[in-house]
Formats: structure tokens, C-alpha cells, sequence
């Protein structure tokens, strides 16, 4: 991963050999659903009001080729307006066949991703990660940003605020004269820990899949994964959850969390809490996400690796 952006690694044949391992990479997405138990959130055997596992496997899998074909592009170095268009893609997908926004995160945080391993071909995940951020540094342009705020604008979360300041807001920009994508991440990384992953390398994904690959020697991969969600709970406050219902209340979420892991309190009490208040800690299970997709990519790729 040293050297110039043109330089890639040495398994890099210009194909779609290089896209052998997207279904691992993007293998998250699928799989973060349906682990059970996730205190707040969605699982297997848990629903939201307005939406359940089966809305995940939907929607991802209506964004998989658009991931793929993004892997397919890098492959080939066709990089022009890479991530503007994926964006592009997903929003005319919500559109027209989702009813409800399940993966926003999870997306944002996948789509470098592909393009990294469709660039520089199998490699392992710290290289991936940090070929992901640079990518991003490196090729985002005012287009990218076009089609990261037309993505928005379609979805349109419901935590979205107003951006005030020196970039334009999201949902009144205009088509002409907008910053670099690159810009937008790095500023918004400081107050949101899934920008944040797109500009430190991953950083925070790669140190939770080896955790989730050390307790899944001992345990199943859903009790591991599960319990990786806790610790994540008890070590970080949710940025979703702070920019909804204030930073108290993401402290809080925290310190419960960390009494669960000292036994003071049961993990279905801390579940019941978050669903019934509508706690929802949306940005630390879009990084438990990746996660599991990097955990698998090391798992299953280990011979291309």
C-alpha cells in the first residue's frame, strides 16, 4: 500500500479478479441485522416500529450490485465521480423501490470500501482501510459532492440538521460550487464517529473485527458479536443517538452498558430501556457493520490475502 496513488498492489490484474472478495466486504450488511441480542436495536427477533430485518435484507440487497459494480469500476480505473455516482444510483433506488431507511451508515461507510478493493485488489484489512481513505482524499471531487447530497436529500434521515457555516446545507444546496466531498467528511468526522471511520483509515472498524475475531474462538459468531455490540455500547457515545437526544443521554446509554458488563444490571434491562425511550445507537452498528464485513473478509480471504 506505500507509494503513489497509481500504485497498486501486486495482485492487481485490471479485472474483475480484483472483485473476488466484494461478497465478504459487504457480507455486514446482511449479517448486523440479524444478530440478536442488540440492546435498542434491530434483530432477528426484534423490530422497529417501521422496520425489521427482513426491510435490511431488502434494501441491502438492492444496493449490493450498485457496491459490486463500484468494485468493478475501480477495477478497471474508471474513477471519475466513483462515489458521486453510487450515491446517485442509491437515492434513485430509495426512490423508487425502499419504503424505509434501514442503512444509510452502513452504506456511506461500505461504498470506499469496494472502490479500495477494486483499485488495489485483495490485500489485508489495515491496508484496505487506510487505501479507502486515501482514495477518498485523493479522487473526491465537487461531482462526488453533487451526489452525496442528492443521496441525502432522497433519504433524508431524520436526524439530519441544517448545515450552517462555511459548506452549504445538504437539502438547499446548489448544483454549482460545492466543496470537495473530501472537505465535507473531514469536517463533519469531528462531531460523527461514521465520518470519522472514512477519514482515519477505518481505525475504530479494524480494532472491533479483531476483537470480534478473538471472542469468536470461544464463542459462536452471534454470541461474539453480540457481546462486541455491548462493549462498543459501553466505550463510545452513539453520535446518532447525542444529535437526536442530546449527549446526556448518549452518556448514559454508556454507563448502563457498562454496568451490564460488570453485572450490575441485566442486558434486557438496558434493551428495554432504549426501545422504550426509542434509543437507537445507529452509528456504533453502522461500525459494528463493517466490522463484521472486515472480520469475514479476513475470514474468508485469507488465502488471497
Amino acid at each position: 500500500m506505500s507509494g503513489s496513488l497509481g500504485s497498486r498492489s501486486s495482485t492487481y490484474v485490471g479485472s474483475q479478479h480484483n472483485c473476488k472478495l466484494v461478497g465478504a466486504i459487504i457480507s455486514g450488511l446482511f449479517l448486523e441485522p440479524i444478530i440478536h441480542p442488540k440492546p435498542g436495536a434491530v434483530t432477528r427477533l426484534r423490530g422497529h416500529s417501521d422496520k425489521d430485518v427482513v426491510s435490511f435484507v431488502l434494501n441491502n440487497s438492492l444496493v449490493s450490485s450498485v457496491l459490486f459494480d463500484s468494485c468493478m469500476r475501480a477495477s478497471r480505473g474508471d474513477l471519475s465521480c466513483i462515489y458521486g455516482n453510487v450515491f446517485k444510483k442509491i437515492a434513485v433506488i430509495y426512490k423508487n423501490e425502499m419504503k424505509t431507511n434501514t442503512s444509510m451508515g452502513s452504506w456511506l461507510l461500505h461504498i470506499p470500501l469496494t472502490v479500495s478493493l477494486g483499485f488495489y485488489g485483495p490485500t489485508n484489512s489495515k491496508a484496505l482501510g487506510l487505501g479507502a481513505t486515501r482514495l477518498l482524499r485523493s479522487l473526491t471531487t465537487e461531482c462526488d459532492t453533487h451526489g452525496y447530497y442528492e443521496f441525502l436529500s432522497s433519504i433524508r434521515p431524520s436526524h439530519l440538521g441544517r448545515l450552517i457555516g462555511r459548506f452549504p446545507d445538504a437539502l438547499n444546496a446548489e448544483k454549482d460550487g460545492l466543496p470537495r466531498l473530501w472537505d465535507i467528511l473531514v469536517y463533519a468526522s469531528s462531531s460523527d464517529i461514521v465520518h470519522a471511520e472514512l477519514v482515519r483509515g477505518y481505525s475504530e472498524s479494524i480494532r472491533w473485527s479483531k476483537r470480534l475475531a478473538e471472542l469468536s474462538r470461544d464463542n459462536t459468531f452471534e454470541d461474539a458479536a453480540s457481546r462486541v455490540f455491548l462493549e462498543m455500547l459501553a466505550s463510545t457515545p452513539d453520535t446518532l443517538i447525542r444529535r437526536k437526544f442530546g449527549t446526556r443521554t448518549a452518556v448514559r446509554i454508556m454507563e448502563m452498558a457498562k454496568l451490564v458488563l460488570k453485572n450490575v444490571i441485566s442486558l434486557d434491562d438496558l434493551d428495554r430501556f432504549m426501545r422504550r425511550n426509542g434509543y437507537n445507537a445507529g452509528s456504533l452498528l453502522d461500525i459494528l457493520s463493517v466490522s463484521i464485513s472486515l472480520f469475514i473478509y479476513q475470514t474468508v480471504g485469507h488465502s488471497y490475502l
